[in-house]
């Protein structure tokens, strides 16, 4: 699978509120990061889990708008737009994806207010 095709899933399950589909797409060692910080923000699959089945659960208007996407080898860098995640009326953020054996291993957010 392309890895521009494997983020587009992601992207619709995470409007779909689809955690097992979601999750699903993250390798077991999946570390995010906040741009420009050292240590990830989350690390391993089961916190992962633990913290988007929150935001699922406490966001029923969850929605992303990719409003634009760059893909570069196993790069896909989106430039997204979020609303309905409960406490924040409105995210811009920059997401740089890495993909390897046709999973997610590594997520990087760019936020306005970081």
């Amino acid at each position: 699978m392309d890895p521009e095709h494997i983020i587009q899933q992601q992207v619709e399950a995470y409007n779909e509120r689809d955690l097992k589909g979601f999750v699903k797409l993250f390798a077991a060692d999946i570390k995010v990061y906040n741009y420009s910080e050292a240590e990830p923000s989350i690390d391993g699959i089961e916190a992962f889990r633990s913290s988007y089945e929150a935001v699922f659960r406490d966001s029923p208007a969850l929605a992303a708008q990719v409003i634009n996407r760059m893909v570069i080898g196993n790069k896909v860098i989106d430039h997204e737009h979020i609303t309905g995640r409960a406490g924040v009326e409105f995210l811009e953020i920059v997401v740089i994806y890495e993909i390897k054996d046709d999973l997610i291993q590594k997520v990087s957010y760019i936020r306005t207010n970081s």
